[in-house]
């Protein structure tokens, strides 16, 4: 039936061998001591229960129909574009988006561990959490959903944990600290691929919840339309005050005004940040450059001039740039670092680096 059953030394799942290697024609057989019922995985238990409608409605929201063009027959082309055309009546499938991007907590071939919120333990938590994912058109809607994720994202780690076997924090998908008080757990129920844990609290903390966004440096998503890659540099440098290794980029003499390297971000929330940088210069005592921080576009009327900053050299430290407010969740937000303001052929004037970037949560 697709099932695992853990059969180690004497005992196969929760039962005992009574009788040992017994022979047969085509092989060997046990002998054990009680039924082993067939039980449901996770994925089944969450969608077979009734008594946790706000978790078990927040899971299921995540359902959407899936278009596999293997499974899939081509019947013509568009002809202006020469895409396939499908037949796809045996090609649409159901999948979730819990399983895609969390763990996939239906494979019967690993193990996990679920926690399960009660109703009143969920509202708790999606209280704390909602202020945090206002929408451009307060849509109500789409504030629930987002928070709502934001919650459950959480609540399944790998590895099948029992209640006696549970730590008091586990660490999930997104190295968010989940705090487990084992006097909080309502009901525990061993499934076919792990454990499932019903609490009646689960007391996130918002500086876990919304730990700080990280952009590395190297990582770049473009550029300015001015190809500038002969001036472009992804190093591997040592930090010399603690021995760290650490990569970045640097960009020198590209003679462009106003030259930038975009970073986009995606999934964030609405809520006030503190902005730093690592940004590092060990090429040249003289001349220093400065460069700036933008956000949302490169031309940014409203950046603040804390956002600007002369890069000293051999500054290996994080250095504040300021503080701004993302006003509704955002699908993508778009980052910019500048260089300086005017062009110059002159070595070392026009000059970009970036170890990396934080955006720290200021609740």
């Amino acid at each position: 039936n697709g099932k695992y059953n853990v059969f180690v030394g004497t005992t196969f799942d929760s039962a005992t061998i009574s009788t040992a290697n017994l022979y047969a024609a085509n092989g060997v057989y046990h002998v054990i001591d009680k039924f082993i019922p067939r039980v449901d995985n996770i994925w089944e238990f969450v969608n077979n229960s009734t008594a946790y409608p706000l978790f078990k409605s927040s899971v299921t929201a995540l359902n959407y129909t899936f278009f596999d063009s293997t499974k899939a027959t081509q019947i013509g082309a568009n002809p202006t574009t020469g895409a396939p055309i499908w037949d796809s009546t045996n090609a649409k499938f159901e999948r979730n988006s819990f399983l895609d991007r969390v763990q996939n907590i239906a494979d019967e071939t690993k193990e996990y561990t679920l926690f399960v919120l009660s109703d009143n333990a969920f509202t708790t938590e999606y209280n704390k959490l909602s202020p945090w994912f206002k929408t451009a058109t307060n849509n109500a809607d789409s504030t629930k959903n987002l928070a709502s994720y934001h919650l459950i994202k959480d609540l399944a780690v790998k590895g099948a944990y029992s209640a006696a076997q549970l730590p008091d924090t586990l660490l999930s998908t997104f190295g968010v600290k989940v705090p487990i008080d084992k006097s909080k757990i309502v009901a525990s129920y061993k499934t076919s691929n792990g454990f499932v844990h019903v609490m009646s609290e689960v007391n996130f903390t918002l500086t876990n919840k919304f730990p700080p966004i990280i952009i590395e440096g190297e990582t770049p998503t473009s550029f300015a339309t001015t190809d500038r890659g002969a001036n472009t540099f992804y190093r591997i440098r040592v930090n010399p005050n603690n021995g760290v290794t650490f990569k970045d980029i640097l960009m020198q003499n590209y003679g462009f005004a106003n030259y930038f390297i975009h970073y986009r971000l995606r999934s964030i929330p609405s809520m006030r940040y503190n902005a730093v940088w690592v940004a590092v210069n060990d090429v040249q005592t003289t001349p220093l450059w400065a460069q700036r921080l933008a956000i949302d576009s490169s031309s940014n009327p409203s950046m603040p001039a804390s956002f600007t900053k002369t890069i000293a050299f051999r500054d290996y430290s994080e250095v504040p740039l300021g503080q701004f407010d993302i006003t509704s969740f955002r699908n993508t937000l778009s980052l910019f670092v500048l260089g300086p303001t005017t062009s110059s052929t002159a070595s070392g004037i026009n000059s970009i680096t970036l170890d990396y970037i934080k955006l720290v949560p200021a609740f």
